[in-house]
């Protein structure tokens, strides 16, 4: 598929130019899913014309390191993972064969080749593939890597496929497009997680140097259903056939009162704490919206906050985690 959109940019560029079109030099790739990953890999591979790209619920990155956080968030793997598991793909987590897979596949290999792209990595709060910690275990790197250059979006209440939240989707893109192609109206936003022992709490600076204040902002917030798992997703496994999703309906709403404003000359940090459950895990995030060209907006949010830090299950090892779908 690498090779496919490295060859389909090669045709691009020959047709408009044999047909006095233009003269294509740069382009901007985005994608779903596993198309969301090709999108990270042809990035890689020809990171000289690919000036922005948008992956698309695909934020598992250092796969190994995550598929350890999914077992330990879940007690086993996601129903979505059945297609694998019936190949006995979870039994290879830490064996030599998946590491070497890793050297290839695994865009955490190429944070070198992204310093000069802008990227926007748009996933969901209740993807049944992938979970809201994924992006802890390369979010910095990332960004160091590119010089801030890359920015999140997590959609909430919304599922791998984000069934009916397409157009949304498609005005992120847009939006980021025009940022990136125009080189304005970019947002630069950074933030921790400074929990201490009683609550859990976002600090995000967005930097107004040289780039807009945000026209809106908001928190989202959402509890798990119980205290067996940590787990947001909008599906799970039905227990007579773990092969076939239940509804799980992880609701997320959104706050903007609780949030702190401290305002400075060339930025402003938005502050919000929410105190740590004695029962089940408590996720939040905080969103922002930058107005843009052509009245499209960017809108960009933190990594996920899961509180209380600590994982249900044990950690597997090689054979152990095998494990079950749920």
């Amino acid at each position: 598929m690498t090779k496919a959109v490295i060859r389909a940019m090669d045709t691009i560029e020959d047709f408009a130019l044999k047909n006095s079109l233009a003269k294509i030099k740069k382009f901007m790739l985005a994608g779903e899913s596993k198309r969301g990953w090709i999108t990270w890999l042809s990035t890689a591979v020809d990171p000289k014309r690919v000036y922005s790209a948008v992956p698309v619920v695909l934020d598992f990155l250092d796969i190994n390191k995550n598929l350890h956080s999914h077992f330990k968030c879940l007690g086993g793997w996601t129903f979505a993972f059945y297609p694998y598991y019936v190949l006995n793909i979870t039994k290879y987590a830490d064996s030599r064969e998946l590491f070497e897979f890793q050297k290839i596949t695994d865009p955490i290999n190429y944070l070198d080749r992204y310093k000069d792209t802008n990227i926007l990595v748009m996933t969901t709060s209740g993807d049944e593939f992938f979970l809201p910690e994924d992006t802890h275990s390369y979010w910095q790197n990332l960004v160091e890597a590119t010089d801030g250059k890359v920015l999140l979006r997590r959609l909430p209440n919304a599922e791998h496929l984000m069934i009916a939240h397409a157009i949304s989707e498609f005005e992120s893109i847009t939006a980021f497009f025009f940022s990136t192609y125009e080189r304005i109206f970019i947002p630069k936003l950074r933030w921790t997680f400074p929990n201490n022992a009683t609550h859990g709490i976002i600090r995000a600076t967005v930097d107004t140097t040289n780039s807009p204040k945000p026209s809106s902002f908001q928190a989202f917030y959402a509890k798990t259903l119980d205290n067996k798992r940590r787990d947001f997703r909008l599906a799970s496994a039905d227990p007579k056939d773990p092969s076939k999703p239940v509804p799980h309906p992880v609701v997320w709403f959104s706050t903007q009162k609780e949030v702190l404003v401290y305002e400075k000359k060339d930025s402003i940090t938005y502050e919000i704490a929410f105190p740590k459950p004695t029962d089940g895990w408590f996720g939040f995030f905080l969103e922002f919206s930058f107005r843009n060209l052509d009245n499209s907006v960017n809108i960009v949010t933190t990594e996920t906050n899961v509180i209380p830090e600590f994982f249900p299950f044990e950690d597997c090892f090689s054979n152990e985690c095998f494990g079950s779908l749920v």
